[in-house]
């Protein structure tokens, strides 16, 4: 008999106005798992926020066994369509879903090399690629989560998105341990009201948590700090105000984390059953927390290490990064691929080449280089791109060039242009 933990699992779900209680909850998930009946296709895409009909429907996709098409809420209408489209995915809105009137479907056991989720994932050729995580490699990752970091059933601040690896991933773990996911916001008192005991953040969520807190609550234990490289000193900070920080390694082929301090500031050690090594520079990883392989290209071997293209060395076995993905912008823990930002600029006629510049409240903001002379124009051109991107992929500065700085191969030069000596322009 297959064994499918996600089948059996439960979660408490508390908000600021009600606690849902475990039995509440699936019956939920349960009428919407009757609802997806009708929804034509293998896969459905939605956009979910972080609020309970969307863990509702993420929860009843991933025990009717429809895998989830993960899209992120902040991008325009169209563009999730694109991305439905792209992933052979029915596009479904969480509120029209959970409106449906139907009977309530018992859950199905599902073979652990099923996918669960297909997500955009962080690439750096202009064209994010769809990475398939499995049900082995989501309950792999959580059961090895658990081990690494001694957590069960956590009370867990549900912070990051879920259309993200990393909020996905909190909603996963939750889901196998019996636990209870919190929607509230990162404050002092509704972690002491909620009895919070752990969270995910991002460095720029941790350093608006620096400002605006008092004190750390007792009850806080853990809160793992990823998806964009945190600044040394806002760690220590944090570390000496009292917050119990753990830094963690991950990408979204493998399902969330690699590698996370088990202790406060123990330095990053892979997970239970997850292998790191570096060649040539170049971090990879194997085990069975990876991806099943990208969509429209062939399956990997599960057995096989895995590139990641970021940078890092082993130091007495514990993994040292250096840096992400050299073009890939990571601001505020979300991701954005210049290509596209550089080709929707030359759609309207300027050519450009984009970049993170340092900020301290997001990591990186959005710049741009831009050949030409008049700032009006290409204040206009920006200002039309802009509105419609996500907020989060916005150009906030951008100076002018006659000639963009190029490779000898004719790529961009980034790292270049991230150094033009002459005065950028806000935004």
């Amino acid at each position: 008999m297959v064994d499918d933990p996600f089948a059996r699992g439960s979660l408490r779900v508390v908000t600021e106005r009600e606690v849902i209680s475990p039995a509440a909850l699936a019956q939920r998930v349960a009428v919407a798992r009757g609802a997806l009946q009708a929804i034509q296709g293998a896969r459905v895409a939605i956009a979910p926020s972080r609020d309970v009909d969307s863990i509702v429907a993420i929860l009843a996709l991933i025990t009717s066994g429809r895998p989830i098409v993960l899209i992120h809420p902040k991008l325009p209408h169209d563009e999730q369509q694109r991305r439905a489209a792209r992933a052979e995915a029915t596009l479904v809105s969480v509120d029209a879903l959970l409106a449906t009137s139907a009977e309530p479907l018992p859950a199905s056991v599902i073979e652990p090399s099923r996918d669960l989720a297909l997500l955009f994932t962080s690439g750096t050729s202009g064209t994010p690629k769809v990475a398939r995580l499995s049900r082995g490699a989501m309950a792999a990752s959580a059961f090895a989560s658990a081990e690494h970091l001694g957590t069960g059933a956590e009370r867990w601040l549900l912070s990051i998105p879920p259309g993200h690896v990393g909020g996905l991933s909190v909603l996963t773990r939750m889901w196998l341990a019996n636990g209870t996911v919190v929607l509230a916001p990162l404050s002092e008192r509704a972690l002491t009201l909620h009895q919070v005991t752990a969270c995910s953040v991002v460095p720029t969520l941790l350093r608006r948590a620096l400002a605006t807190f008092d004190e750390v609550p007792a009850n806080l234990r853990l809160v793992l700090v990823g998806g964009a490289a945190a600044d040394p000193l806002l760690l220590a900070r944090a570390r000496e105000m009292g917050f119990p920080v753990r830094v963690t390694y991950g990408l979204t082929e493998a399902a969330s984390q690699v590698a996370t301090e088990n202790k406060e500031g123990a330095g990053l050690r892979a997970l239970p059953g997850v292998e790191v090594r570096v060649r040539e520079g170049q971090i990879e990883v194997r085990g069975p927390t990876l991806f099943s392989g990208y969509l429209d290209h062939p399956p990997r071997d599960t057995h096989a290490w895995f590139n990641t293209g970021d940078l890092g060395h082993i130091e007495d076995g514990q993994l040292k990064v250096h840096g992400r993905r050299f073009d890939l912008i990571v601001t505020g823990g979300e991701n954005v691929y210049p290509a596209m930002i550089e080709a929707q600029l030359a759609a309207n006629g300027i050519r450009a080449i984009v970049f993170g510049r340092d900020d301290p409240e997001y990591g990186q903001q959005v710049a741009a280089l831009v050949a030409g002379k008049d700032v009006a124009h290409v204040r206009g051109v920006i200002a039309r791109s802009n509105a419609r991107a996500a907020a989060f992929e916005r150009i906030r500065a951008f100076a002018v060039t006659e000639e963009l700085p190029l490779l000898g191969i004719g790529k961009p030069d980034r790292r270049a242009a991230a150094n033009f000596p002459g005065t950028f322009v806000n935004v």
